[in-house]
Parts: structure tokens; sequence; C-alpha cells
């Protein structure tokens, strides 16, 4: 995995520059993306070499991500270069600081696998259920159960710990209700509910889950407005550690599915609506039941599948989307035929994201609504 960043310090825009990158020879089935920050445009994605060309405002950047595959045999040192080269009529006052270079040694390879084995690491504790939530903080390095169904609404919480095994939590009280298809999400050493539907109808509260101090509402719920989001079931969320904020998308409001995007924003305990949504193609379709991810090495989040809304007949999809913060949604694979390199159309997939291989894993999910 290659990261080529590249700016413009001034004094003048630049329009039209290119950058270009091509790959050791031992390397293969070379795919990248490009995030443009403010003031800058860039191409969204390509394969193989890279060789495209970017408009830079003064102070603007765009970032490269490319993935590629070793070969088996590949030994020694791979080294790459990138560089950006001003159009014609431009003029560079610093042009030596225009190319960079990577080298990396490559270690013995182990004989490849042409498929990963499961392994039951806990079995027990938490009762069958599901609509729940689940989600693992990094920090602590500990996963959180809150609630769902199993026979009736659950208002438990319990951990998993790699090392012990599962465990419940007394959280003592405040408590949140007891609910199914809320929004769960954990980072920088705590665990945010928020919404649902609980006994008495859907709800619309936020809540953290601290180890050690139990659980606090930080907000008591309101109507949806352009400042509240109002209730809602089967949004997914995600924690964004960077910006200390938990975020979610879509999910059903009072019956209609919906395609916002809103940030619960810690600092000050207040939401923020960072995408109204709508029918443009710009933006992911309304749904529900979908994966929502921060990618830590895009600072971005990825978003795939879901269904229409979880009524009889609604579409699914096997779309996938990218929200970069202050940029906006992208689509990035419209989805389609499943095939060997693309999964099938379907709802509540589980999915998660791999930093040292720099992928998303997604398991599971159904393709039926009844």
């Amino acid at each position: 995995t290659y990261r080529i960043v590249a700016s413009n310090a001034g004094p003048s825009a630049v329009a039209g520059a290119m950058v270009s990158n091509s790959f050791p020879a031992t390397l293969s089935a070379c795919s990248w993306l490009c995030i443009a920050g403010s003031g800058a445009v860039c191409p969204a994605a390509g394969s193989g070499d890279i060789s495209a060309a970017v408009d830079l405002a003064v102070g603007a950047q765009v970032t490269f991500h490319a993935t590629c595959l070793i070969d088996a045999g590949a030994t020694g040192t791979l080294t790459s270069t990138a560089s950006i080269a001003m159009p014609a009529g431009g003029t560079d006052p610093v042009p030596g600081n225009n190319t960079a270079s990577d080298s990396d040694t490559l270690d013995a390879m182990l004989p490849p696998r042409t498929r990963a084995n499961w392994t039951q690491i806990s079995s027990g504790t938490p009762s069958a259920r599901i609509n729940h939530g689940m989600a693992h903080d990094p920090l602590s390095g500990q996963s959180l159960v809150f609630g769902g169904v199993s026979g009736g609404f659950l208002n438990d919480l319990y951990q998993y710990q790699p090392s012990t095994g599962w465990a419940p939590v007394a959280a003592g009280t405040p408590l949140p209700s007891a609910r199914r298809s809320h929004s769960f999400a954990a980072g920088n050493g705590s665990a945010y509910l928020y919404a649902g539907v609980a006994s008495a109808g859907s709800v619309s509260d936020f809540w953290r889950y601290t180890p050690g101090s139990g659980w606090v509402q930080l907000d008591p719920g309101g109507a949806s407005s352009p400042t509240h989001p109002g209730v809602r079931l089967g949004a997914t969320a995600l924690f964004d550690p960077v910006r200390n904020q938990f975020v979610f998308f879509g999910g059903r409001r009072s019956g209609t599915p919906t395609n916002e995007t809103w940030a619960f924003q810690l600092a000050s305990n207040t939401w923020l609506r960072l995408d109204p949504g709508g029918s443009s193609s710009a933006v992911p379709a309304v749904r529900e039941s979908h994966s929502l991810v921060y990618d830590p090495d895009l600072d971005a989040y990825l978003l795939f599948g879901g269904d229409g809304g979880g009524a009889t007949g609604a579409p699914h999809y096997n779309d996938i989307w990218l929200y970069v913060p202050g940029s906006g949604w992208t689509l990035r694979d419209p989805g389609g035929v499943a095939g060997p390199d693309r999964p099938t159309l379907r709802s509540t997939p589980a999915m998660a994201y791999d930093s040292v291989r720099k992928r998303h894993i997604m398991h599971g999910g159904s393709d039926i609504l009844s």
C-alpha cells in the first residue's frame, strides 16, 4: 500500500499538474483512489500506474492511496518514485521538491493460502439475540454488546476481552431503556448509543458508556429538525476519533427511510447535519441495515450495502460509497451483478477495518425481505 500526497505551497494556484508514479515490475493488480482536499480536484480512482492531472489552490492537497499485489517470487527491495510536474506555462519556484521515493525490503513470504479459517474463540454468556448493537474500542481493546431482542427488548451490556472472554457489565443507574435497532459505536475509551425502538415506540436519546463511570445521557432526544435528527431505527454508526464525533447514516424515521448523514459532536454535545441527503445521485440512496466503517488510513467513512427501508420488495444494495469529512460522498463502486470480485446484494452485513492489511472485511447479511 502506498500513500502519495501532493500539495501546493504557492505562490499561485495550479491547474492540470500531473502526478505520476510507475510501480515496480514485481507489483501487479494495482488500483488507486484519490481524495481531494478543500480547493483541490483529482480523478476519483484508477488502476495501474498513476498518471493523473490535478488542480491545486494555494495550500490545497490531494492524497492518492494505491494498493498492489506483490508477486509470490519477488525478492530484494521495492522502490517506487512519485512525482508532480507543473503544466506548460507554469513556474515552480522550488522545483527540487517535486519527487519522493519509497523503498521497502521484502521479507520471506509465507506460502499462499487460498482460504482463511474461522476459529471459535468464545461461546455463551450473552443470550441469543437480534437487532442488538456491537462495537469495538481500539483504545481499550474490548468489544461491547448492548440490548437487542431475545423474547423481549433488552438493555443489558456485555464486554468481551480476548484474554478473559465475555463478562456482563453491572452498569448501575441511570441506564438506557431496553431497545432494538439502535445505533452503537465505540472509540476513545467509551461507547455511544443513539435512538432505536423501545417498548413504547421509537426514541431519539443519546448516551455514553465509559468503563468505571457507567452510563451518562448526553441528549434526551427531540423532534426532527435541521439541528436534531429525531427518532431513528436501523441507522448504522461509527466513531470518528480524529474529530471526536459519533457519526450515523440513514435509517428509518417514523416509517420513512432516509439518507441523511449526522454527527454528534462530543466537544459541544450537539448534533450537526453533515449531509441532508435527498434524491441526488451524488449521495447514497435511502437505506437502513447497511455497514458504515471508519477508515483511519483514508480518514474517511466507508458505506456498503443495506436495504431500502425494510418493506417487502424494497431494494437491496451492494454499492460502496466513501464520505470524506469536508468534501462529502463519492461513489466508489456502483454495485451490480455479484461474482468473484463483488458480493451479492444484502442488508445487515457485518464489516470491520483491518488496519494491518489495509482492507475492509465484510461477513454475512441477508438478501431476503419478508
